[in-house]
């Protein structure tokens, strides 16, 4: 869960930023996490919806594609559990219950909710070329009246699905915990996966941290959406107005991610809201989440500000470098290397295992068991 909270931040620095820090760092980590499914790229998407509807601009099939995908993925869940039940029952074994079929669409919920967000915000993303067009088909200009009506139709879905899936879920926790507590049975295997690892009174967190995932993107695309672009080049007239406008796009869209990432940096020192486990390593590795998106933030205003050299841009590449890779160091810790490495010490004796003093009571008196010292008389 903490892994996709962080991860899908990543997406949205494609639209979020300009080229002069981090494209090629941005690049690797694209293919390196499969950002991006080549199945359905936009370039494929085109080529499949020219084939099959050729009278029917591509942008306009992606969109349908968008705020049919929730509905289409949870069909075939239910088919192939559905399936799987009949199985069950044919062959005599115990057939999967509603608990876990409520289980499995919270989980598949979870996973494709920032995805059907990030293709509905496709049809908002506009830049000023000659004229303002969408960068997803730049023989479509926006702000047309077939435009308006696409992005009216993308943003009920944004409303339905981008914030209607965390609320849903929200307050399904809220009914549960008001009628039978999230302790009971049922509850634990429809709805656990949503509050396991969370403080009791923070039960909820995760929903906001769902939100948290689709408002980056969000706040990214705004800028894009208002035609903000367009307004500043017919302002900024001279020679090299084109970059000057990209830059002014670029601090304005850090500027909001900052203060939203500022809210919820607020928002979880206030609360601490994961569980104490292992040393608190579940808050620790948000913790330093948080700190490398606000370092990547800060050193991008500062890029786009300055516009001076390589300097500048060196010494903040390598501060991102090392305040993200601290927070890899910490995720691979706590999500399996620590387990792995004290069983490796203990097996091989290489770490001495602690044991708190204790005080027995026997019938010939007290006995001091593990207390430490250097002689018998430090000891008694």
């Amino acid at each position: 869960q903490i892994t996709m909270a962080v991860f899908p931040f990543i997406t949205f620095w494609e639209h979020a930023v300009g080229p002069q820090l981090f494209a090629g760092v941005y690049g690797s980590l694209k293919g390196l996490y499969a950002i991006e499914y080549p199945g359905i790229s936009a370039a494929g998407f085109a080529c499949l919806s020219q084939a099959y509807l050729p009278g029917v601009p591509h942008w306009k099939v992606r969109s349908v594609a968008a705020l049919a995908f929730i509905p289409v993925w949870l069909a075939g869940v239910f088919l192939i559990f559905g399936v799987v039940a009949l199985y069950s029952h044919c062959r005599g074994k115990s057939m999967p219950d509603r608990d876990t079929l409520t289980a499995i669409f919270v989980v598949n919920l979870f996973i494709i909710h920032p995805k059907a967000n990030e293709a509905m915000l496709m049809i908002f993303r506009c830049k000023q070329f000659d004229d303002l067009r969408m960068m997803e088909d730049t023989n479509q200009l926006c702000h047309t009246n077939d435009h308006q009506f696409w992005k009216f139709v993308s943003g009920c879905g944004l409303l339905f699905y981008s914030m209607g899936i965390p609320l849903a879920l929200f307050v399904m926790l809220v009914h549960a915990k008001r009628h039978t507590g999230l302790r009971d049975p049922h509850v634990i295997r429809s709805l656990g996966f949503l509050y396991a690892g969370f403080e009791t009174h923070c039960y909820y967190f995760e929903c906001l941290l769902m939100v948290r995932r689709i408002m980056f993107p969000i706040l990214a695309t705004v800028p894009q959406a208002s035609g903000m672009s367009g307004i500043l080049s017919r302002v900024v007239s001279f020679d090299s107005a084109s970059t000057v406008v990209d830059n002014i796009m670029e601090l304005g869209t850090v500027v909001s991610l900052l203060t939203l990432l500022v809210l919820y940096m607020a928002l979880h020192m206030g609360l601490q809201p994961f569980d104490n486990r292992s040393y608190f390593i579940l808050d620790r590795i948000e913790d330093t989440a948080l700190w490398g998106i606000l370092t990547l933030l800060l050193s991008q205003a500062v890029v786009v500000a300055s516009s001076t050299g390589k300097i500048i841009s060196t010494t903040c590449l390598i501060v991102v470098v090392f305040t993200n890779a601290r927070f890899f160091v910490f995720l691979i810790w706590g999500l399996g290397l620590r387990k792995v490495v004290q069983r490796y010490a203990k097996k091989h004796s290489i770490l001495r295992q602690w044991r708190a003093p204790e005080i027995m009571v026997k019938e010939t008196g007290l006995e001091f068991v593990n207390i430490r010292g250097n002689t018998q008389g430090e000891r008694a």
